[in-house]
């Protein structure tokens, strides 16, 4: 439980020989309904003298709250400036998730009052920016994925809350508030991205052709039992390579001739032009196990 402190102007109160006590009342805003009088410190009714009490809240919520004099007559009477509003912030648990080049914050926002979340990256290791980004809450929830990050690099999370009391915008880290970013350097915001890891792609945009099987590749085997037909794909990690890799073509050539590829982090190494079924030997190629290396068959004769 968390606490907010009202504090008004009484003198209306205690110029009226009708002022009995006074009574503090709140209620949750998104809530509605009627208003309690009750959690309250100093509790109600209050002295026409009063003119604080502490409320206690549930923190996360915008609360609206009243003062009324109650009267021996004609009572009792609401303060005349509207039903004032207030948050108390406190920080809440995010969760993560990443692959080796991106780390993606969701923040549960169920039964809590704010409208957007602040979501700022940096990096473990020198506290440097990596990026920042403002999410409206969307389905009692808000979320950033941060792209085009490193590999196997320790990065965490800092939040900021954002919501409207009376028609203006406040924000969590505000002097008024928390005064300081939640999150940061701590179990429960740090993660360290995945190792990157290369992948072997095979593809065929040859129709009538199928590539049967693809070797001399370190740690890929080719699912024999599924050939590489136009428009198919068959991907999987490798590890480091050195040498020529041998593909098995069968089936005719819609586009003949043809040619059977391979390439390193999308630079082509070496090309086979191809008019029937075969074994072609391709390469040498030399890659590091977080190299991609593609192997293709395509619809036309290789470059002269």
């Amino acid at each position: 439980m968390a606490t907010i402190t009202l504090t008004w102007d009484n003198t209306a109160v205690i110029g009226s020989v009708n002022s009995l006590n006074q009574t503090a009342y709140k209620r949750i805003k998104a809530v509605g309904g009627l208003f309690s009088s009750a959690g309250f410190t100093p509790g109600n009714p209050l002295l026409t003298s009063a003119v604080t009490t502490d409320a206690d809240v549930i923190p996360n919520r915008i609360y609206e709250f009243k003062v009324e004099n109650n009267c021996t007559a004609g009572g009792p009477t609401a303060n005349s400036n509207g039903f004032k509003e207030q948050i108390v912030f406190e920080c809440i648990a995010a969760t993560l998730g990443k692959t080796s080049t991106t780390v993606t914050v969701s923040v549960n926002l169920t039964d809590i009052d704010f409208t957007k979340v602040k979501f700022t990256l940096r990096k473990q290791s020198d506290d440097s920016l990596v990026a920042t980004a403002t999410e409206n809450k969307v389905a009692n929830a808000a979320s950033h994925t941060f792209t085009g990050l490193s590999g196997s690099t320790g990065y965490y999370v800092e939040l900021e809350y954002l919501t409207d009391i009376e028609a203006t915008e406040v924000i969590s880290s505000d002097s008024d508030y928390l005064n300081d970013v939640c999150g940061g350097n701590v179990d429960g915001f740090k993660i360290t991205t995945d190792p990157v890891i290369g992948m072997v792609r095979v593809t065929n945009t040859n129709f009538g052709s199928f590539i049967d099987d693809v070797t001399g590749i370190t740690g890929f085997t080719f699912d024999t039992g599924d050939p590489v037909g136009a428009g198919d794909l068959q991907e999987a990690p490798h590890g480091n390579t050195s040498g020529n890799v041998t593909v098995t073509v069968s089936g005719s050539l819609l586009f003949n001739p043809g040619n059977v590829t391979i390439g390193v982090n999308g630079v082509p190494v070496d090309c086979e032009t191809i008019t029937g079924p075969g074994v072609y030997v391709l390469g040498p190629i030399v890659a590091s196990s977080t190299d991609d290396i593609s192997v293709a068959v395509n619809t036309s004769a290789c470059p002269p």
